[in-house]
């Protein structure tokens, strides 16, 4: 036994001499743990608690930046505000102002309003503003400018103060666009006459055929699915361009033609309203 122990020792301590230099080759031959990572180039601690590298200690190295100042809430309101503005400006051509046309529940003054509008609209570069009406009741609207046009205005139930406002000079008669209805009056707040006179004149030119109104505004009908006014007036303008020419400024007309090639049906004038809000040339609605 004990010459066999003798042998098992010394054959041990062989093999672990044998080991030893590969070990220590192995060793030598992998790379250095620290010269890769986080800890590569560990700053060198200072006697102040703080660390230098290359002679730049961390406080240089990491200063904080200098802070920007918060805005005040009401500052940073206007500045929403502001942008929204921008924005709203963006969809919207400029335009020379508002007219405001009186209108009530009668769907001849419905057709005349919207025809009328569409060519201040995208023709002359106003914007319209509809205001409902009791259709006995603008007379004071009409005096104090709260609205600039009446389309069928009713000169024989408004008596004295017809004639009156007609003599002091407050309202303007620019005659009938029905003829078959004379005493229904296109009667302007003379204001307007002297702001937007190419829209006074405009309205003292048009002048479609009774039989015209009666047949487009027949076509008019509320609801979701119903039809509204200015799409009676793009059909008007579609199938009827020999006649509204007449009416208009050649440069006028021209405008009137690509606003409805271009599918404007509506009196609001916009540039580009985004499909779900997305926006871009592909849109549809761009």
């Amino acid at each position: 036994m004990k010459v066999i122990r003798g042998l098992l020792s010394r054959t041990f301590f062989v093999a672990v001499a044998m080991l030893a230099p590969l070990l220590v080759v192995a060793c030598n031959e992998q790379d250095d743990p620290f010269e890769f990572g986080e800890r590569m180039n560990t700053p060198t601690p200072t006697a102040d608690g703080t660390s230098s590298e290359n002679g730049v200690t961390s406080k240089e190295a990491q200063a904080s930046p200098t802070p920007l100042p918060t805005l005040a809430p009401a500052a940073a309101v206007a500045t929403v505000e502001a942008r929204e503005t921008a924005h709203l400006a963006s969809l919207f051509p400029e335009s020379k102002g508002d007219i405001k046309m009186a209108e009530w529940d009668h769907k001849p003054l419905q057709f005349e309003n919207a025809l009328i509008g569409y060519f201040l609209v995208y023709g002359y570069d106003w914007n319209i503003e509809i205001i409902p009406t009791e259709q006995d009741n603008y007379q004071k609207a009409l005096e104090k400018a709260e609205i600039d046009v009446v389309i069928e205005f009713d000169r024989s139930s408004a008596g004295d103060w017809y004639k009156t406002h007609i003599d002091n000079g407050a309202i303007t008669d620019l005659g009938s666009m029905n003829s078959s209805q004379d005493n229904n009056r296109i009667v302007i707040h003379s204001g307007l006459a002297k702001r937007a006179p190419e829209a006074a004149e405009l309205m003292r030119t048009v002048r479609p055929s009774p039989e015209l109104i009666d047949k487009l505004s027949s076509s008019i009908s509320s609801g979701r699915i119903g039809i509204k006014p200015t799409v009676a007036v793009i059909k008007f303008l579609k199938e009827n361009e020999e006649t509204w020419r007449k009416w208009l400024e050649p440069e006028v007309g021209e405008k009137i033609i690509a606003a409805v090639k271009g599918g404007k049906i509506s009196l609001v004038n916009q540039k580009c309203i985004p499909a779900g809000g997305s926006g871009g040339a592909g849109s549809p609605n761009c």
